[in-house]
């Protein structure tokens, strides 16, 4: 028998992102500041006063690692993170 001398292709997850990202509220918010990065550079930035938040349509996820905050506005000052999540979208 012989065997391939190819080497395969690591195969990258096939993942599709939701359009509505959402998290568990936090007590005294006015306001959460939503931040999305891909390969670490941010490219998509909004404010939301409920805990949830609806992409635009403009917002494309290309493969690549991705990572999401949101941050909550509590008397008029950005608090720590309450998500720092990542994911990675792969190739088709």
């Amino acid at each position: 028998t012989r065997r391939s001398t190819r080497t395969k292709r690591r195969e990258q997850p096939k993942f599709t992102p939701a359009r509505t990202f959402s998290w568990p509220p936090q007590a005294g918010a006015t306001f959460y500041q939503v931040t999305f990065l891909r390969n670490g550079r941010a490219f998509y930035r909004t404010r939301t006063r409920a805990p949830r938040v609806k992409l635009p349509r403009r917002v494309r996820f290309t493969p690549g690692g991705y990572r999401w905050t949101v941050r909550p506005a509590i008397a008029g000052v950005l608090a720590a993170p309450i998500v720092d999540s990542t994911f990675v979208v792969g190739r088709d």
